[in-house]
């Protein structure tokens, strides 16, 4: 299969279903996660959110709605 043709199935793929993953499109279209990968930022897809983990979220105003709160009423 030509590099075009990938590219036409994987725009396909992700014009149907926005959150489908390179993983899912590598193993759908027999592809490395690489090339995958090469062919969404050849088309110009980015991604718009990150997942994080809640032990890597820097919270340095934690706390501080109650102590508004508090101090209000």
């Amino acid at each position: 299969m030509t590099h075009n043709k990938n590219q036409c199935r994987v725009n396909a793929m992700i014009q149907e279903n926005r959150q489908i993953k390179h993983r899912d499109i590598a193993l759908k279209l027999g592809i490395s996660q690489e090339n995958v990968h090469h062919i969404t930022e050849t088309l110009n897809y980015i991604k718009y959110a990150r997942q994080v983990g809640p032990e890597k979220i820097d919270r340095p105003h934690e706390g501080t709605q109650e102590n508004c709160c508090s101090r209000t009423s």
